[in-house]
C-alpha cells in the first residue's frame, strides 16, 4: 500500500485533535490532490483490513458534521449507511461491511474536500 492511503486512515484522529487545522488542510499537507486518482476504494478497504481501529474514528468525524454533503453512519440493524444529501439530492447505500462502508465514504468525501 502507499504510504499516502496509510496516512490518509489517520486523518479523521488527526482532524479532532488539532482545532486549527481544516480538513483540506490536513489533505494538502499529504498532496492529496495530485495523487487522488491513485487512491481507491479498493485500496483504502485493504489498507483498513490492516487497521479497522480507524473506522470509528471516520463514523465519529461523519457524526460531528454538521452539513450537506457525504455521510457514514450505522442504521439500527447494524448496516453501515453511506450517502450524499443536499438541498437537491439525496442518495444512500447499505453495507454489511464496516470497513467496505468505510473506504467508500473515505473516497468520496477526501476527493469533495480536495477540489
Amino acid at each position: 500500500m502507499s504510504n499516502i492511503t496509510a496516512s490518509l486512515l489517520g486523518l479523521a484522529r488527526e482532524f479532532s485533535q488539532k482545532y486549527t487545522v481544516s480538513m483540506y488542510e490536513l489533505l494538502q499537507q499529504l498532496n492529496y490532490a495530485s495523487g487522488a486518482s491513485q487512491v481507491t476504494e479498493q485500496s483504502l478497504y485493504k489498507e483498513l483490513l490492516s487497521h479497522p481501529d480507524f473506522v470509528d474514528d471516520w463514523l465519529e468525524y461523519s457524526e460531528d458534521k454538521r452539513c450537506a454533503g457525504w455521510y457514514f453512519k450505522t442504521d439500527n440493524e447494524g448496516k453501515y449507511l453511506v450517502g450524499y444529501v443536499d438541498e437537491n439530492k439525496e442518495s444512500e447505500t447499505r453495507y454489511d461491511d464496516k470497513l467496505r462502508a468505510c473506504a467508500v465514504f473515505l473516497k468520496h468525501e477526501l476527493d469533495i474536500i480536495a477540489r
